[in-house]
């Protein structure tokens, strides 16, 4: 599924989905776990990552059909739901922290597709937060920016164009949305330096 989502929607968006799938399942963890558990509970692995990925791809794509072993195809939605009824609901086992950071998990991807679909990327706007709050400490700007600096103002306006709408293009869609001839372009306006 991890393989789908990436194929969907880029890298860069699954690991976002996968980062703070998990962190909004350990955040539901610790808000129930602090008002209900009356024992001690450990929450520790990926699961809930997990989860944000598998019900973030299901949502998005949810009668894409799979070929299950034994069973034949099976629609992505349904594979999902099974997913997390068995392992969230059903489960027989004393883990109880990780059936929450499940929900928690299953919830941001939900929700994070239910944006994506409406235009609001979240996973574009953390990248862009993230770069800006790792600017300030490295003392670096924008890949545009560096690029931009150290042709030396070399470029002409037609080319300086393209080479803008490149590197637009990456941070909307990642860099594996470039076509090759866009990665040559690139490539070769940086090595002009």
């Amino acid at each position: 599924m991890g393989r789908l989502f990436i194929e969907y929607m880029g890298e860069k968006r699954f690991i976002y989905t996968y980062i703070i799938g998990g962190f909004c399942g350990g955040l539901l963890f610790l808000l129930i776990y602090g008002f209900s558990f009356p024992q001690p509970a450990l929450l520790m692995g990926a699961s809930a990552g997990i989860m944000a990925v598998i019900i973030a791809v299901a949502a998005l794509i949810p009668d894409y059909e799979m070929n299950l072993l034994f069973i034949g195809p099976v629609k992505l939605k349904w594979i999902a739901l099974a997913s997390f009824i068995i392992t969230s609901v059903v489960d027989f086992g004393v883990n109880s922290g990780g059936k929450v950071a499940h929900i928690g998990g299953a919830l941001f991807g939900l929700l994070y597709t239910w944006q994506y679909r409406k235009g609001n990327d979240i996973a574009e706007k953390l990248s862009t937060a993230f770069s800006s709050i790792g600017g300030v400490f490295t003392g670096s700007g924008n890949k545009k920016a560096k690029l931009t600096r150290s042709r030396g103002g070399r470029a002409t306006p037609e080319k300086q164009r393209r080479i803008d709408d490149i590197l637009d293009k990456i941070s909307r869609s990642g860099y594996e949305s470039l076509s090759k001839e866009e990665k040559e372009f690139l490539f070769k306006s940086s090595k002009e330096n």
